[in-house]
């Protein structure tokens, strides 16, 4: 009888050294985990230098920090937020730096809750912006990342994360805190609207694509092989309309997008472009 419990005592033994020999070897260390970067302009190139594996998902955010009135919370809209790997930032990554595209970002926020009439006034904009690269709570690390391990590891009871910021002094350009406060009841609220109100509204519609006209249309444009050729608003009937055009390189005539803007602020898509990307 001794002999058996000695016997299975040994067996027990032996099946708990594996199991931990094997845990220790699927752990993962982190012991460096620093970003590279550089600002050159209104572009920011940078890469990441880390221990973690190559196939290591990370989160890759830059954004720029707002204050609201009447609340001591500080808020952020990004510029940019996207996943990638470990091997995705061993070689530089370069994103430049819109303010018109966080502007929709924060004027898409802005709209919602002026639908839901909540007060919404930005008291201030941080001259900084933010570069943060993030290791999220990720299976392949075990439930709650449990098998990282390192010096880069928050201390408990923080989540096992592992995340890094750079920050650069970038003022967001031409600030207009008039702007950035006006919402789209007040272009509706006037008797009638002008060819600045016009293209405001244009801009904040509602895309097909996702996001608003203005923030679709920013991203068509952001291609190296697209020319901008601006914005044209003219008077029609009590109304407006509006004019974007952009040239292809290598396509032999420009794409237009047409549509027509009410004086009740009704926008009306009048080409097969513009029809594509706008709500029926």
């Amino acid at each position: 009888m001794i002999n058996k419990l000695i016997h299975l005592i040994i067996i027990v033994y032996t099946i708990m050294s594996v199991f931990c020999t094997l845990r220790a070897e699927a752990q993962v260390i982190c012991d460096r985990f620093e970003i590279k970067s550089t600002l050159n302009g209104r572009t920011i190139s940078f890469t990441l230098d880390t221990d973690l594996p190559d196939t290591t998902n990370l989160i890759v955010t830059i954004g720029r920090e707002y204050t609201q009135k009447k609340s001591t919370d500080i808020y952020a809209k990004n510029y940019y937020c996207t996943k990638s790997t470990v091997g995705g930032l061993l070689y530089p990554n370069m994103v430049k730096v819109d303010d018109e595209e966080w502007f929709f970002m924060l004027e898409e926020h802005q709209h919602k809750m002026d639908s839901y009439r909540i007060p919404f006034e930005v008291k201030s904009v941080s001259d900084e912006i933010f570069l943060s690269i993030t290791v999220p709570l990720d299976p392949m690390f075990g439930k709650g990342n449990e098998l990282l391990s390192g010096k880069m590891m928050p201390k408990p009871p923080s989540l096992k994360t592992i995340s890094q910021e750079v920050r650069f002094f970038l003022p967001y350009e031409n600030l207009d805190m008039g702007r950035l406060n006006k919402p789209i009841s007040a272009f509706l609220s006037k008797k009638s609207i002008d060819s600045s109100s016009a293209l405001e509204i244009l801009k904040s519609s509602t895309c097909l694509k996702g996001g608003t006209l203005g923030k679709y249309l920013i991203k068509k444009i952001s291609v190296p092989a697209v020319k901008d050729l601006g914005w044209k608003v003219s008077k029609d009937n009590g109304g407006f309309i509006v004019i974007k055009t952009f040239q292809v390189i290598g396509l032999s005539s420009p794409t237009i997008y047409k549509w027509k803007v009410s004086g009740q602020g009704i926008v009306e898509p009048l080409n097969g472009h513009a029809i594509g990307i706008s709500p029926k």
